[in-house]
């Protein structure tokens, strides 16, 4: 009976040995893994689907050990002989509790953080500390995870994150920051605001300024428009934040009472968030920046270093405002394009966008081979050869476009044409251009355009000369062998009296314009019929027309035929030219040349030319400033006209056709 209960007692104690977990040791404890290998059938079976599924999450969480070396920590054996197996089965005894997984998981020695990890940590304490710190509320995700994200709409407005730009004393950890554009309406002596509002409305402004800071080129990438808080509380709440478009809000107190959404960035100063645009991921998703206001961050920016354009609603009309901001430096930024004025809701307005130019002064010879003399051999070059920085809109609306266009219009769809030269041409009819007198001068800068050439032959028209050799003397020699014949033999002074032989318009022009300027018969004609066929050549600009209004002088100049290589250039600048200079006889200012063609051509010998200039993309036009002495027709010489800033592409040789 003794040996009988003996041998049970022996068998019980086999047994839990057997099936009892092992102790609190260290996962890699050889005695403790031994004294339960082979692991029962309950453990075998629990572990794939319970326990290390927990284990392999764990890891992943606190970035220890891989899954896979815990589970050998566990599996493998020692090298110790197992053993034998129960002989009842193990299904039938229950599963003891295991010790808690966090007590093992303690056991393995700590994994050191990265340092890029670590250096993240130190800068989010930096950034509590200090006034200088962005806000981006990303809730729940890392840094080092966020970093990586290249589409910012994939992360929802409840999301949070705290990144630093340490910006001490005005010097920050990085020269690293994003150029900017400047979007702004102002009257003429720079205000643009009353009582913390716009004191004008306008609705082609706000579509101007929607245009520019909403359109990109990129439709995966948006803008980002930077303002004051100020500004931020003076849109209506149904329009914040801006749609479309990354807002970020500058604020130096670090309170954030007002609603935050998505797409809105805090920052504590402009360069903090020059500097933040500049980095991951905004730099790979905001394609523009603009500045849009207040007063403060205007005043700040707009002739910076770092403002490559500026986008202006130039309010004409007198409007009383508080707020004020400095006028643009024309010493650093040129127009690039100005609109038509138009009126809306009483007030006259024109928009006009103006870029940053970095000039050099380079000798250089005149394109007639002949070298220039006084100021006239420092030739202006812009260090930037490429503005398509600028939004499209803006870039496209460059009025040299209007020539370019034309020609690639008509090399395709022109008709083919013969000529009286045998060269042949294709051909359009009825076309138009219009170009802005008010701010730049239009002389094509896709090509080099023989500038002196243009002035000395107007000065030659105007003085009623009938002898080409006063340009061959100059180095001239467009109009070799093309200004005699019989009825010029006739013809000594423009403004003498011919009884009966002839008529001076160019003075009948200026004495209309001055005492009948709502005339409608204000004509310089060069077209007269009944000496056509004493003519060397007849007048390819048959006549012009001016018109004035509110103080400004347009011309529309008609011409029957146009030769679109060599012609038109030179007949676009002539007469914008010889509009500017009766507009300071009559004391009033430049408007508009309006260019209207008949047979538009180009000859076929030029296309290749041609085709290599509309490859070229243009260049701000130049200024034309005019000796402000000189109020009488002619009085004017060479002198008295200055060419600024014209910085055109290469000359292009055309052979004309004879």
């Amino acid at each position: 009976m003794w040996a009988h209960a003996e041998i049970s007692r022996q068998k019980k104690e086999k047994k839990t040995r057997l099936l009892a977990p092992p102790p609190d040791h260290h996962l890699g404890d050889s005695t403790a893994t031994a004294r339960c290998w082979p692991p029962p059938a309950w453990f075998r079976l629990a572990a794939p689907s319970r326990i290390w599924h927990k284990i392999r999450l764990a890891c992943v969480r606190h970035r220890l050990l891989p899954p896979v070396r815990l589970c050998a920590a566990i599996y493998v054996p020692p090298p110790v002989v197992p053993l034998p197996a129960p002989s009842l089965p193990c299904a039938a005894a229950p599963p003891p509790a295991l010790p808690p997984l966090r007590r093992r998981l303690c056991s393995f020695p700590p994994v050191r953080r990265e340092p890029e990890r670590e250096r993240l940590r130190e800068r989010e304490r930096d950034a509590r500390e200090k006034s200088n710190i962005l806000i981006l509320r990303l809730q729940s995700l890392k840094y080092l995870e966020f970093r990586d994200k290249l589409n910012f709409s994939r992360f929802h407005k409840s999301q949070v994150i705290v990144m630093s730009t340490n910006v001490n004393n005005g010097n920050s950890e990085s020269n690293l920051k994003r150029s900017y554009q400047v979007v702004v309406s102002a009257t003429r002596d720079m205000g643009i605001g009353k009582d913390g509002t716009l004191p004008w409305k306008l609705p082609g402004d706000l579509k101007f300024f929607k245009d520019i800071t909403v359109t990109t080129s990129d439709p995966s990438k948006k803008n980002a428009v930077v303002m004051g808080r100020k500004t931020w509380e003076s849109i209506p709440l149904k329009f914040r934040p801006l749609p479309g478009r990354l807002n970020v809000i500058l604020t130096r107190s670090g309170s954030f009472d007002f609603a935050t959404a998505e797409n809105v960035v805090i920052c504590g100063s402009l360069d903090s968030a020059l500097q933040l645009l500049a980095t991951t991921p905004y730099c790979l998703t905001v394609e523009k920046t603009f500045i849009i206001g207040g007063g403060e961050i205007l005043r700040q920016s707009l002739n910076a270093p770092a403002c490559e354009a500026i986008h202006l609603t130039d309010i004409e009309s007198s409007i009383e405002c508080d707020t004020f901001i400095p006028p643009i430096d024309l010493s650093m930024f040129h127009p690039w394009y100005s609109s038509f004025p138009v009126v809306e809701n009483g007030i006259k307005h024109s928009f006009i966008s103006f870029v940053r130019v970095t000039e050099s002064i380079a000798e250089a010879n005149d394109s007639s081979g002949k070298e220039l003399t006084g100021n006239d051999s420092k030739k202006v070059k812009f260090e930037i050869e490429n503005f398509s920085f600028l939004p499209k809109m803006i870039f496209e609306r460059h009025e040299e476009y209007q020539y370019l266009n034309l020609v690639q219009d008509i090399i395709r769809n022109g008709a083919k044409k013969n000529d009286r030269t045998g060269t042949g041409t294709v051909s359009k009819f009825g076309c138009q251009m219009r170009f802005n007198l008010r701010r730049n001068f239009p002389l094509l800068t896709t090509k080099r355009v023989f500038w002196r050439g243009v002035l000395e032959e107007l000065l030659w028209f105007i003085s009623g000369s009938t002898n080409a050799k006063v340009l061959q003397e100059k180095g001239i020699h467009i109009w070799d062998g093309n200004a005699s014949r019989q009825y010029l033999d006739r013809y000594t002074d423009m403004h003498a009296d011919y009884v009966g032989k002839g008529f001076d318009q160019l003075m009948d022009v200026i004495d209309k314009i001055k005492n009948n300027p709502d005339d409608r018969r204000i004509i310089l004609s060069a077209w007269n019929p009944t000496d056509l066929k004493k003519m060397a050549l007849p007048p390819c600009h048959m006549f012009a027309q001016f018109y004035v209004e509110n103080g400004e002088l347009s011309c529309q100049m008609y011409q029957r035929s146009a030769d679109m290589g060599l012609g038109v250039p030179f007949n676009i600048a002539s007469y914008s030219l010889l509009t500017c200079m009766i507009a300071q006889v009559c004391d009033l200012s430049p408007g508009d040349f309006v260019h209207v063609i008949g047979d538009a051509h180009v000859y076929r010998t030029h296309v290749e030319a041609l085709e290599e200039q509309m490859r070229k993309q243009p260049k701000p036009f130049p200024i034309l400033k005019i000796n402000p002495v000189k109020k009488d027709i002619d009085s004017f010489v060479t002198s008295d006209f200055k060419l600024v800033r014209y910085d055109p592409h290469h000359k292009i040789e055309m052979k004309m056709a004879v």
